[in-house]
């Protein structure tokens, strides 16, 4: 029992370092502010359920931007079919993840006939951007799972 507590309040402990660091006056811009994206979308590495939402919410935000894209070069509204495409090429991103699979061609062939030009640039960066940030966000689950159960 006191071990356990003692984990508890050394994680507790590291949350407040971490937290008075940001604010203090001496604390660099980029590391206040990557700090406070570290207290927000993992609470400092405690939380399992915050990445992973986050996750969820970010295969939504990209397949919504893949969707506006999808409209906007074939000049049509965006429908259901669509949608779901959408929906698909962004968790596949995800899961596994690269922008340069099969799905991404298919997809972006569908956008930019050939595969080429402006449009498939601009996806195939979008993509790697989401599965960038995916990647982060999983290591973040990670982290929290070895810090729930002393895992190393």
């Amino acid at each position: 029992m006191g071990k356990a507590r003692n984990e508890l309040l050394e994680q507790r402990y590291y949350r407040f370092q971490l937290i008075a660091r940001r604010h203090q006056a001496g604390t660099p811009r980029a590391e206040r502010w990557l700090s406070a994206a570290y207290g927000t979308i993992s609470d400092y590495g405690l939380s399992l359920s915050r990445p992973l939402l986050t996750l969820a919410l970010t295969i939504l935000y990209f397949a919504g931007l893949f969707g506006i894209i999808h409209s906007a070069t074939m000049g049509t509204t965006l429908n259901a079919g669509q949608s779901f495409d959408a929906l698909a090429m962004s968790a596949s991103r995800v899961f596994p993840f690269g922008a340069f699979d099969m799905v991404s061609k298919d997809w972006i062939g569908g956008v930019a006939p050939g595969g080429t030009g402006g449009i498939a640039l601009l996806v195939r960066t979008i993509a790697t951007l989401e599965s960038l940030i995916a990647l982060i966000l999983v290591f973040l689950f990670g982290l929290a799972v070895r810090r729930r159960f002393q895992i190393g």
